[in-house]
């Protein structure tokens, strides 16, 4: 039931201060408890980042666990083609341009995903040839005192 005007103890013509009747504490009172407050909030504040880097320091330990089991490593290097950013497994992200030391069966599914990603460029027609990103070029012996632009741009 909603209050009227006549329900409240006091007449419009009062100046009275309502905080001060609500929780009667001081100045000073209600200033202490919102250091309080806000050392509670910093607090947990900070333990969920503990929570969260806790939880990322044990999945990155595991990882390392499982990671070791005898099988080699080989290292990879993504080139990618113009749609496609970057190849997810698990969760982890493999950019393009980025070389990366993984065990072998990773990095062979890495290098398929790769191929097949190109295989869909080339179906597509090469509609994104344009955004072509930049290519491994290699250079060898034959290269020496020759002028950058004529090897970045050799077809």
């Amino acid at each position: 039931m909603a209050k009227t005007p006549r329900d409240f103890p006091f007449e419009e013509s009062e100046q009275v201060d309502l905080v001060e009747l609500v929780d009667g504490l001081t100045a000073e009172e209600r200033a202490e408890i919102e250091r309080e407050a806000r050392s509670l909030v910093d607090k947990e504040r900070k333990d969920r980042a503990k929570e969260n880097y806790k939880t990322k320091a044990l999945a990155e330990a595991r990882r390392l666990a499982n990671a070791d089991t005898g099988e080699p490593v080989i290292t990879v290097s993504m080139n990618l083609p113009g749609h496609a950013e970057c190849i997810m497994i698990n969760g982890v992200r493999y950019y393009h341009g980025g070389v990366y030391k993984v065990p072998q069966s990773l990095g062979t599914f890495l290098l398929e995903k790769q191929q097949r990603c190109w295989r869909h460029e080339d179906e597509i027609g090469g509609a994104n040839r344009e955004q072509l990103k930049a290519r491994n070029i290699r250079i060898s012996s034959k290269d020496v005192n020759t002028p950058a632009g004529m090897i970045l741009n050799r077809g």
